[in-house]
């Protein structure tokens, strides 16, 4: 998580504002990282620098997204806030219950945007090798899968893929995981 100074220089940051502007704070915070924008420091900047600011909201959307990324409950998130007065604990606990389903959806796509092409259609053919110039007989399955895959901009590319009985196997096992990985995420 977070370091006990990181913590320390948060508590004294935070302990300029009332606990409302805290509250509003610690929404605003969980909003930006739901809507990735920039949060609006106009709520806080009479009482805090510049350098304050971005200070407390880069450390607090590292936490938020760290407590949501490791599906911290309400108890671990109080045990990791221990350093903070109960008041601002209590605004980061409840900004992060309200937006938690909100936070994790966002972090998923953010998962999920790291490739930007996407698998419009496949198309696949199974053939039975019989010889080769090297061995007179062979007699190996081969698996040909060409995928047509569209990228961000809306043009296509098709990708041909030769794969034997074992990497299929692994292609197999590797696909499964994945489909695994989703389905812990979207639950």
């Amino acid at each position: 998580m977070m370091a006990e100074t990181e913590w320390e220089a948060v508590a004294v940051i935070l302990s300029k504002l009332s606990a409302a502007e805290i509250n509003k704070l610690s929404h605003i915070i969980a909003e930006q990282i739901t809507f990735n924008k920039v949060p609006s420091s106009e709520a806080c900047m009479k009482k805090l620098s510049n350098e304050e600011w971005c200070h407390v909201t880069r450390l607090l959307s590292k936490f938020y997204k760290t407590a949501i990324k490791q599906a911290l409950s309400e108890e671990q998130i109080q045990e990791c806030l221990h350093q903070l007065p109960e008041e601002q604990k209590t605004a980061i606990k409840n900004a992060i219950s309200t937006h938690r389903q909100d936070l994790r959806l966002s972090l998923l796509d953010d998962t999920t945007a790291v490739s930007q092409c996407v698998l419009k259609d496949f198309d696949w053919q199974l053939k039975l090798v019989m010889s080769s110039d090297k061995l007179s007989s062979v007699n190996e399955p081969l698996l040909n899968v060409d995928l047509n895959l569209q990228d961000g901009t809306g043009s296509f590319e098709q990708v041909a893929v030769e794969l034997d009985q074992a990497d299929l196997k692994k292609f197999l096992a590797s696909l499964e995981a994945c489909s695994k990985a989703v389905q812990q995420l979207t639950v």
